[in-house]
């Protein structure tokens, strides 16, 4: 895998299952290494009417993914397969807790690309919100 590498990120949030629901996909060029067996992808995401940025840090292995994102906006997202964990997720209009429940999450590894799909079920503030789906797709550039 080079280090120069483009990031899309695919997600879909099932609020109402009985309404048609639009994913979102963004792409950003990024930098990736890999140590100790855990692949690193950093990249920088523009935050919406703003001329400001988000640091955000990738980490995978096989059975976990974390986001660790600073700006304006920060969190630290932690999807562990078959696992609920909780985290605190700041806004420029103050900061809710959230909850992601994984179902499932699963990561495949070729040379010039890694993709992962995450299954969770979300909350905020303790109150469930959705059932999500995401699709990261790692390439080398």
């Amino acid at each position: 895998m080079n280090k120069k590498v483009c990031i899309k990120i695919k997600g879909l949030h099932n609020i109402d299952p009985n309404e048609s629901n639009d994913a979102i996909e963004v792409i950003h060029v990024g930098a990736y290494y890999k140590r100790n067996g855990k692949h690193y992808v950093r990249y920088e995401e523009p935050i919406e009417k703003s001329d400001k940025v988000s640091v955000n840090l990738l980490k995978m292995t096989d059975n976990e993914i974390e986001l660790v994102a600073r700006g304006e906006t920060g969190t630290h997202m932690l999807f562990t397969r078959g696992q609920k964990n909780t985290m605190y997720y700041n806004t420029p209009f103050g900061g809710m807790n959230m909850g992601v429940d994984t179902y499932d999450l699963n990561v495949l590894e070729t040379p010039d690309r890694i993709m992962a799909d995450i299954s969770y079920g979300l909350e905020i503030n303790l109150d469930y919100v959705a059932d999500c789906r995401v699709h990261i797709d790692i390439e080398s550039i």
